[in-house]
């Protein structure tokens, strides 16, 4: 045993534990037990640094017992780990229980676990929590199943809409309907291509609804295999089937909150069936067992493309679309608003700036420039991996360079963009790389801008969608007009934006 000094405090170090000598006299019975756990097991102060930490726990998160002590609880899991069950557990001074979610370490490993955390007292006065932790190996492919119960220090309520902002038309009518949505308790159906925001979308609307305080539970249809989704959502009882036990299923934990169905058009038919029946009837019954239970609950669900489309394909019963789709929300792509890109950056190089201890403040107009050009198959998602990786390789920068950017990035551009658009008069095409530094700032090539009352008014607009390809933001500048006034020349001329895109590779 030994003792560091740290400021005025004592701690006792024994091999893997930093532990004040208060946290110490009450837990010393029990180290060498917990050091042969094999249940993960956490102590951390009244401040949420961790002065405890067994080998099992580490297997739990992949990160290892000399990392993680002394460092605190916020820093180790992120960089989104939203409410922290810890602080909660502080905060509350009350124990959290059978707590399952998906959450991200630091070190980036996605880790699947139930939680049982109780707060530390001596004599009445808090001094720290215990967390016991076991790893939940039966889904394939994690997170497909997330929650954010009813915390007792109510952090689920403080998510809201404040960071959904955009300057895009499409996109401000989608973040009105999703507030005027959150008020009600009829069924949301959001939808949009993978990475526009769905499960943020279906956050903020809980966490704007009255029933913020309630459990949030979602769940990826697609990433459960058929044969385990009934009882997962349905839950089971024990002697139903071999192996099968009492245990609630996703609708009863989410209720009196939001069961957030994500890619519900991948659900089998069956299952389709049954859930048309639990719209209709706010009843469900556990797979084995006769009991009804009432159900009180909010439903979002969500898919990757148009509802109408799935339905008309065969992937989405009709009558389940209507009980779905009460309220509709399509949430448009990043290639179809620009303008929201550059705020994008802002937000994720502070987010990073914090988790990474990094001072990055800006993108170079070069890089945001490819930025507006590249037509983002990803999305959100795929610009703020971009923005993370680019940050990883940054030392005391204060601003993101293209010769920065991942060279896939760099390729998958070139795929995307024809090389001659991005030469100014005067270049030679195929003699230099399209994104050499000192090529100068990129630009689109510049388009002729007679007024629009030319007679050849037409041909300008094609030419400036194409430039742009199929971009109507990015033409109505380039053209000098509003985009509203694009759009009614749009249908005046019979033309389709969608006739101007590149699709990627």
């Amino acid at each position: 045993m030994r003792f560091l000094n740290e400021g005025n405090k004592m701690k006792t170090t024994i091999g893997t534990h930093q532990l004040p000598p208060v946290l110490y006299e009450l837990t010393a019975p029990f180290l060498a037990m917990w050091d042969m756990f094999p249940t993960g097991v956490m102590i951390t102060d009244v401040q949420g640094n961790v002065v405890y930490y067994n080998q099992a726990h580490s297997r739990v998160d992949k990160l290892s017992v000399k990392f993680v002590l002394g460092r605190n609880v916020r820093f180790l899991y992120g960089p989104d780990p939203g409410p922290s069950l810890v602080m909660s557990c502080l905060e509350s001074q009350k124990p959290i229980l059978n707590y399952v979610c998906v959450y991200r370490t630091v070190k980036g490993d996605i880790v699947n676990s139930a939680h049982w955390i109780y707060p530390i007292f001596k004599d009445r006065v808090l001094i720290g929590c215990i967390g016991f932790v076991k790893g939940v190996d039966t889904l394939v492919e994690p997170p497909a199943v997330s929650s954010l119960l009813d915390l007792p220090g109510g952090q689920c309520g403080e998510i809201n809409f404040i960071n959904l902002v955009s300057k895009n038309t499409e996109m401000v009518k989608a973040i009105c309907s999703a507030k005027l949505a959150a008020g009600n308790p009829s069924p949301v159906l959001l939808y949009g291509e993978t990475g526009t925001g769905k499960d943020v979308f279906a956050r903020n609307i809980h966490g704007f609804s009255m029933h913020r305080n309630n459990p949030f539970v979602a769940l990826n249809c697609a990433a459960i295999p058929e044969n385990l989704l009934e009882g997962l959502l349905f839950g089971t009882t024990k002697g139903a089937f071999t192996g099968a036990m009492d245990k609630p299923g996703l609708f009863e934990q989410a209720n009196g909150g939001t069961l957030f169905l994500d890619e519900t058009d991948s659900m089998p038919m069956i299952l389709q069936t049954k859930l048309l029946r639990v719209l209709q009837d706010k009843m469900i019954r556990r797979m084995g067992s006769g009991q009804e239970i009432q159900l009180k609950l909010k439903i979002i669900s969500a898919m990757s493309q148009d509802p109408l489309v799935s339905v008309n394909i065969g992937n989405l019963r009709s009558d389940l679309f209507y009980r779905l789709g009460v309220t509709v929300i399509g949430i448009p792509p990043l290639r179809e608003r620009p303008e929201d890109i550059e705020d994008l950056c802002t937000y994720f190089i502070l987010k990073y700036d914090t988790l990474f201890g990094k001072k990055v403040k800006v993108v170079n107009p070069e890089l945001l420039n490819m930025f507006h050009r590249y037509l983002w198959p990803g999305n959100v998602r795929e610009l703020e991996h971009i923005i993370e990786a680019t940050m990883n390789v940054t030392h005391d920068q204060e601003c993101l360079k293209p010769e920065m950017v991942p060279d896939y990035f760099l390729r998958k551009i070139r795929e995307c963009l024809p090389k001659a658009s991005f030469l100014r008069p005067g270049d030679m095409e195929g003699d230099m790389h399209p994104f050499q530094h000192d090529a100068g700032p990129l630009r689109p090539l510049k388009t002729e801008t007679k007024p629009l009352k030319d007679q050849n008014e037409k041909d300008f607009i094609i030419n400036a969608l194409t430039t742009t390809f199929g971009n109507v933001t990015m033409a109505a500048n380039m053209l000098g007009v509003s985009r509203q006034n694009l759009s009614y020349k749009l249908k005046k001329y019979g033309l389709n934006r969608n006739d101007f895109r590149m699709t990627p590779g």
